[in-house]
């Protein structure tokens, strides 16, 4: 098991729990979210498919980023909340994130029975698929059960990870089948009129076939069991396990950063004794729970703790980050002695329990003293990071109702069967008409921009068209916003399924990134691997500049010696990785411009193919 929790020894960037295992290299990649950050998934790719942490200078070179891009958008779906795609400046909508636009599947979950306010989609976590890099048939799985977003955001988390094996039969597993049945469960909430629906269902057709025959198995001796908890799928009625509805537990722990009172009710106002029930929550929520009986004693992040830690950054200068309880945790032991902890996205609120869609890992322990566990943790005021609140005298924190306005308005505008249609002019320029069946103002104005074309902001109406963007400019992304009040205003990005997007949108993007003989050089020098990296690329410039005239052939050998290094180093590519060549073959197909792919290296490219019969 894995944690997020300690910021100076124990926080592990996000990036880690990706990684392939060695001799292993992602074949599929399915990622649930709440929220989501455009820019920390386009970071994700490069753990995925380069397995490179988030933030190591390997993963800030913009054609590595493009490689491991390619590698991975195929290889991913990542499910999240329809209202809670996270904005980006406008300085920072690179082109990448057009590239990833694919894989990003919103959800929108119908309102429940009886119920007026829409539910949020809100579980987190990765399942990943991994295939031997020289024996196909080999694969492995990892599921990773998180209480953190897919986001940039430092606040403390946990996370659970579990290593799966492939079995020879389908597996009878009970855990492995309610895992199927949550990822059916995420098949059905692809929107129809998505145009790429047919490949998505594929994609999880075969992930699931692959689950079947698989079987997890957690990484610490203290477990001997564990079970997959999705909450509001209709796979299970948390309500009903042991955590709300066993009357025999002694002692329990709850850390939820978010909380109702009649949920806490539930769960710490069981008579067994202050000492025996805990609550580690934000201090924020307490005036939720202050009528409550004192059953139960209260925790919270001290001061200096929320108000950041210092960072220091390679430059030298400090910042501080905001941060403070993000996990979801419960911590329980019965009178004989059996001890369950849970982790995951569920808080202990109405919401959490009751309306959304969640998901909890349930680990079972013999051994283990889950209050030992928690001490180790460091929840305790010995740990200099918490401190015991007395919560009868906190009062709500005021919020902004035109910022709570404008979320339920968001989330009402994504339950709309919104949808594009690009329509072509001349001289490749194209028109969006947009279709926002239902939409009423009702006085609170929302606007919307195309996420890649600066300077156009329109009124959000029932039917109205986006006129003359670029092929460029082009994306099922667009900015939603409003304004708040005079000095501020709140923004998120939605997605709406969009037909008739030209076929070289995605060419275009990567043609605007591969520019020049350089930047392809130091694509296909990155593809091969080189170790002297520099040395190479200038050899591949050599090649792709194809001038061998008789001044330069008097100083250097004629242009089938010049391009003997590549050509070796393709062949043994070709022994060792094959599915490389492939690659570099996908992105020389796409460059039509002879400036920057010379006849003399296509020439090269399709001797060496006939050579190895590709």
């Amino acid at each position: 098991m894995k944690t997020i929790f300690d910021p100076k020894q124990n926080r592990l960037d996000y990036g880690e729990l990706l990684f392939p295992p060695n001799e292993y290299a992602l074949e599929k990649a399915l990622s649930t979210t709440y929220s989501l950050d455009l820019q920390t998934l386009v970071a994700a790719t490069n753990a995925l498919g380069l397995g490179e942490a988030t933030d190591a200078e390997l993963a800030k070179n913009p054609i590595n980023l493009l490689y491991a891009l390619q590698k991975v958008t195929d290889k991913m779906l990542v499910f999240c909340d329809s209202s809670q795609i996270h904005a980006v400046q406008e300085n920072k909508r690179n082109r990448f994130l057009g590239l990833i636009e694919k894989a990003i599947v919103p959800v929108s979950l119908p309102p429940k029975w009886g119920m007026k306010d829409y539910p949020s989609f809100h579980p987190k976590c990765w399942i990943l698929q991994f295939r031997h890099v020289k024996h196909a048939n080999r694969l492995k799985y990892r599921l990773i059960v998180m209480s953190r977003n897919l986001t940039f955001d430092r606040s403390w988390d946990v996370s659970v990870s579990l290593d799966g094996y492939e079995t020879n039969e389908p597996t009878v597993d009970a855990q492995t089948q309610r895992l199927i049945g949550f990822v059916d469960f995420l098949k059905n909430q692809i929107e129809k009129k998505d145009p790429l629906i047919d490949s998505k269902y594929r994609f999880i057709d075969e992930l699931t076939a692959g689950l079947a025959k698989a079987k997890f198995k957690t990484d610490r001796g203290d477990f001997v069991d564990f079970e997959f908890l999705p909450i509001g799928t209709g796979a299970l009625d948390i309500n009903r396990d042991a955590l709300f509805a066993d009357h025999n537990i002694s002692s329990i722990t709850v850390m939820s950063p978010f909380v109702s009172k009649s949920v806490i009710d539930r769960l710490l106002c069981r008579k067994n004794g202050y000492n025996a029930q805990k609550l580690i929550t934000r201090e924020s929520e307490l005036y939720k729970i202050k009528d409550l009986p004192r059953y139960f004693s209260v925790f919270c992040l001290k001061d200096q703790i929320i108000d950041g830690e210092e960072i220091t950054s390679e430059a030298g200068n400090d910042s501080n980050n905001n941060e403070d309880i993000h996990a979801k945790m419960y911590l329980t032991q019965k009178t004989n002695g059996t001890k369950y902890l849970y982790l995951g996205s569920m808080n202990a609120s109405e919401n959490g329990a009751n309306r959304n869609v969640e998901l909890l890992v349930k680990l079972s322990s013999v051994n283990y003293a889950p209050f030992d566990f928690a001490e180790e943790l460091g929840l305790w005021e010995s740990s200099g990071m918490f401190q015991e609140k007395d919560f009868s005298d906190f009062k709500p924190v005021e919020t902004e109702d035109v910022e709570d306005e404008f979320n339920k308005k968001l989330k009402w505008l994504c339950h709309l069967n919104m949808s594009a249609v690009v329509v072509e002019n001349i001289n490749g320029i194209f028109d969006v008409e947009i279709s926002v069946p239902d939409y009423q103002a009702d006085g609170f104005k929302m606007q919307i921009s195309p996420f890649f074309a600066k300077g156009i902001v329109m009124d959000i109406e029932p039917f109205f068209v986006i006129k003359n963007l670029t092929s460029n400019q082009l994306s099922e992304f667009y900015t939603i916003s409003t304004t708040l009040s005079k000095s501020r205003g709140a923004e998120h990005i939605i997605k709406i399924p969009t037909s008739n997007m030209p076929d070289d949108r995605e060419k275009n993007i990567i043609t605007s990134i591969i520019s020049s003989k350089k930047k392809l050089s130091e694509y296909i020098a990155f593809i091969l691997g080189d170790d002297a990296l520099t040395s190479f690329v200038e050899d591949i410039v050599d090649v792709l500049e194809g001038d061998f005239d008789e001044k330069s052939a008097s100083k250097r050998p004629d242009s089938s010696d010049e391009m003997m290094p590549i050509y070796e180093r393709m062949l043994k590519t070709a022994v060792t990785n094959p599915d490389r060549i492939k690659e570099i073959e996908s992105v020389i197909k796409m460059i039509d411009d002879e400036s920057i792919v010379t006849p003399e290296f296509k020439k090269m490219y399709e001797t060496f193919k006939n050579t190895l019969k590709l």
